[in-house]
């Protein structure tokens, strides 16, 4: 299996086990962005590095074998059930994330509802001038 299949493999995985819902959940534990998960996926050699998957590992390491990861030896999982080996404070630092980037999103909503009441405002005027 190639370093493709298996990071698509293991994001399927953390995504079937509710560990992970999006690549920007992905991409906000391993300290990345969500574009440059997608073109992990995608096999883009010069983003799916070694150094990447290494970070992708380091995120979840509770979960995945370091040596399957790297270079597709050994079973994908770690020998304890994922389930019995993700520590409390590990989900709820998940969560956290999780938490996190829903802000985030919601900030960005609300400033682009806040542009749009501006330029909605600027159209106005200039239309009232024009009449």
């Amino acid at each position: 299996m190639n370093k493709k299949e298996r990071f698509n493999t293991a994001v399927n995985y953390l995504k079937d086990r509710g560990l992970v819902h999006t690549q920007k959940d992905v991409a906000s534990m391993m300290g990345t962005t969500s574009p440059n998960v997608s073109s992990a996926l995608k096999g883009v050699e010069s983003v799916l590095t070694d150094n990447f998957l290494r970070r992708f590992y380091v995120a979840f390491e509770q979960v995945f074998n370091e040596a399957w990861i790297l270079s597709g030896e050994g079973e994908m999982l770690k020998s304890t059930p994922p389930a019995e080996n993700l520590s409390m404070s590990r989900l709820l630092s998940l969560l956290e994330a999780s938490h996190e980037t829903i802000r985030k999103r919601d900030e960005q909503i609300d400033r682009l509802i806040t542009l749009l009441e501006k330029e909605t405002e600027r159209t106005e005027f200039i239309n009232k001038g024009a009449v």
